[in-house]
């Protein structure tokens, strides 16, 4: 047996050789790490065994070595990216790995005397009848077992498993959690990000209604001024309308009622809309009918001339509102009997004074 020396921590130190104490050198990293570590799995893998076998938990799972094997680990406590989680301990020994990075084993070749040395003792027990009549498993306690002639702690005691296990439960729950919190945040940001992607989509469809490119030349190498001034008007209806459209689907309208919503807030109809832009205004004597203004100035002016003047005395009003393109709509309403009742009740009491 070898005489392994530990520091206060049961950290390997070294051995005794001859007398003399040889230091440790230290465990390889990264790719060397991983070139002894999958030779020494593989070559217990491939070691015969005239009546044994590995044991199912240390055979290669599709092509791929051993957790149990390698790390002395279950599925459940390796990373997705195929190492092991560190919060969790190996209730197994550590597998090969813990030989390399906790024992003595550096190079694979120190491995062999030590598998022949354990597999033959394990065949000779069975020859003596001491393992049963059907052959014998290599399991993951011999795994331990043999780990001890790399400087190795033997097999756990049941106080020490049940720690473990404790400890493993609590980080596989808080993995777990942190897990879920993930995945909840992740469909969170989708979430925000359809509602946004929705809000967009909104919008775009209201401005391609209000303002269609329909008989507009888009293909030509120099862009009209008819495709000009109907994107200026896009854009200053989206200005106005994304607020609304955002706090609408917020509160969980669907389109449709987004867009009755937009064209009652304005009462844009879509009837004749889109037509020629700035046209002659309509018949200021049809109820109903509207005239449009660029500027508040011409509204003022319009207002004051006598044509304005008639049409009040011939009762009707004029109800005025700023559209989504920034031009003004005059609409030439007749007044309602409350409006001749009210104006009734000035003319009265003007004439009491």
């Amino acid at each position: 047996m070898k005489d392994f020396r530990c520091d206060a921590d049961e950290k390997l130190l070294g051995e005794v050789i001859d007398g003399a104490f040889v230091a440790l050198p230290p465990a390889p990293e990264g790719a060397a790490l991983d070139d002894l570590l999958f030779a020494a799995v593989e070559m217990i893998e491939n070691h015969p065994m005239a009546h044994g076998k590995l044991a199912s938990d240390l055979k290669p799972i599709r092509d791929k070595h051993s957790t149990m094997l390698v790390y002395g680990r279950l599925l459940f406590q390796m990373l997705d990216s195929g190492t092991p989680d560190p919060a969790m301990r190996s209730l197994y020994g550590g597998g090969v790995y813990a030989y390399i990075v906790e024992g003595s084993l550096r190079h694979v070749e120190e491995l062999r005397p030590a598998l022949i040395e354990y597999v033959n003792r394990k065949e000779e027990l069975f020859r003596r009848g001491r393992l049963g009549d059907t052959g014998w498993e290599f399991t993951v306690r011999d795994l331990w077992t043999l780990g001890k002639q790399f400087g190795l702690a033997g097999p756990a005691t049941p106080e020490e498993v049940e720690v473990a296990q404790k400890a493993n439960e609590s980080a596989w729950h808080k993995r777990q959690q942190e897990a879920s919190e993930e995945r909840a945040r992740f469909a969170q940001v989708e979430r925000e990000s359809e509602i946004t992607r929705r809000k967009k989509k909104v919008v775009e469809r209201i401005c391609a209604l209000f303002f269609p490119f329909d008989g507009i030349d888009i293909d030509g190498e120099t862009l009209s001024p008819e495709y000009l001034a109907m994107q200026q008007r896009r854009r200053q209806l989206r200005t106005s309308i994304t607020n609304f459209v955002g706090f609408s689907v917020d509160e969980g309208e669907d389109d449709d009622e987004i867009l009755k919503g937009v064209t009652m807030l304005k009462e844009i109809r879509f009837a004749g809309f889109g037509g020629d832009w700035l046209s002659a205004p309509l018949d200021p004597m049809d109820s109903g009918k509207r005239m449009f203004f660029t500027k508040p100035s011409e509204i003022v002016a319009y207002y004051g001339s006598d044509e304005a003047q008639k049409l009040l005395d011939a009762d009707f009003k004029f109800c005025t509102q700023l559209m989504f393109d920034g031009r003004w709509s005059v609409s030439v309403v007749a007044k309602t009997e409350d409006d001749l009742a009210r104006e009734s009740e000035i003319d009265k009491g003007a004439s009491c004074q």
